[in-house]
């Protein structure tokens, strides 16, 4: 295995993000901003990475179909734009909700069997963090940096109601979906005391997969994976 150095910086100071971009060829903005606005972090890094001359730039971004309603989604797109402006050979890599997340928004809905959630009949096409990284590593090694963007998706959408079907083929338990109105929503969250940033984020994606923003099938994930595999 190559020898592997433990650098700790944090974004919003210079001096430790300078020593930690020595000698890195390639910096991999990673985060998920599901829950988090990493916007000023991520322009940080980037300025960093400039001054450091580092030679390539990957960004994990949201698939994007425009004008969105995701909070995430707008966020990412900012950071897209100064990505693009950074002059740094970049891959841009606009990934779809993946399915470990996929709890995050329906709860324990064994326990209730009733998945409630306001996303209408909007679809995703989920995909898994497994998948992503292998499609990464096949990117990388091909040196993919060449101002690139690829849309990472899954090639089949489901529906909220295709989730609770699902869960009851799994759990042997009828799990039935209701939507439930994007303000009924938030005051459950509010009740739960979840905190209210968190909420409002849940309520922008919410509203973005029932306008089908997520529903972007795509076969360049399975692609990916499939070259990587053959390589």
């Amino acid at each position: 295995l190559p020898q592997i150095e433990k650098v700790v910086a944090t974004t919003d100071n210079a001096k430790s993000l300078k020593r930690a971009m020595e000698n890195v060829d390639c910096l991999m903005i990673t985060a998920s901003n599901l829950f988090t606005d990493h916007r000023e972090n991520n322009l940080n890094l980037i300025r960093c990475a400039r001054k450091a001359q580092v030679k390539e730039l990957l960004f994990i971004s949201t698939v994007n179909t425009g004008r969105s309603e995701s909070l995430p989604a707008r966020e990412n797109q900012e950071t897209e734009r100064i990505v693009r402006q950074s002059g740094i050979p970049y891959l841009i890599l606009r990934v779809n909700l993946l399915m470990e997340q996929l709890p995050l928004f329906i709860g324990d809905t064994i326990q209730t069997h009733t998945l409630y959630f306001p996303a209408g009949t909007g679809k995703v096409s989920f995909i898994s963090a497994s998948d992503v990284a292998r499609a990464v590593q096949t990117l990388h090694i091909r040196h993919f940096y060449t101002h690139t963007i690829y849309t990472l998706s899954h090639s089949i959408s489901h529906s909220f109601a295709d989730i609770a079907d699902m869960l009851t083929l799994i759990s042997g338990t009828f799990i039935r979906y209701e939507h439930l109105e994007n303000e009924v929503f938030r005051t459950a969250m509010t009740r739960l005391q979840l905190p209210e940033a968190i909420t409002e984020r849940l309520c922008h994606i919410a509203s973005a997969i029932e306008n089908n923003e997520y529903d972007v099938p795509d076969t360049t994930l399975h692609r990916l994976i499939k070259e990587g595999a053959e390589d």
